[in-house]
């Protein structure tokens, strides 16, 4: 069972389980979709977003490694993006999400797209409107583009193109 709404909820109900609901007023994203799981972390980078990560008065509890700071090259360009921790960038960020540890080689530009944590990215590559999954490799000169509506993704662990190993 993979979606608490439409499987899991049911299969307690209708095994007389003991359910129990909160009445939530904040914030809320369902991402249980590719499409939902993208737009809700597009969603950071409005600065109207109802979900302001900036405000002080709202702390956030996480167990990130500690990590240096992220570092950006002389031929890096990033605008209205987040980068975090341990992040080396060569190419061009855009609208989008680098997770910890991510590089973005030389020539690269990353625009709408989220990249999860120790993704390596080539020279350059193209990711746009897609989301790169943890531990993924995309060799130089890889394209990974997709569209508003129609986000392309790199699984976990996944190799694409030729990389400096082979």
């Amino acid at each position: 069972m993979e979606d608490f709404g439409h499987e899991v909820i049911p299969a307690y109900l209708t095994h007389n389980e003991a359910s129990y609901a909160y009445a939530f007023r904040g914030y809320w994203k369902d991402v249980g979709t590719i499409q939902s799981l993208w737009e809700a972390n597009m969603e950071f980078l409005n600065p109207n977003n109802p979900l302001n990560i900036g405000n002080r008065n709202w702390r956030i509890f996480s167990q990130n490694e500690a990590l240096p700071p992220m570092f950006l090259t002389k031929t890096a360009k990033v605008a209205g993006s987040m980068i975090v921790d341990g992040c080396y960038v060569a190419g061009s960020i855009q609208h989008s999400i680098l997770s910890q540890n991510v590089k973005i080689g030389e020539g690269s530009v990353i625009k709408d797209s989220m990249i999860m944590p120790n993704a390596v990215i080539g020279k350059n590559v193209t990711v746009d409107h897609a989301i790169v999954g943890e531990n993924a490799i995309i060799g130089d000169n890889g394209k990974v583009v997709g569209k508003p509506n129609e986000i392309s993704v790199v699984g976990y662990g996944e190799v694409l193109g030729r990389t400096e190993k082979e």
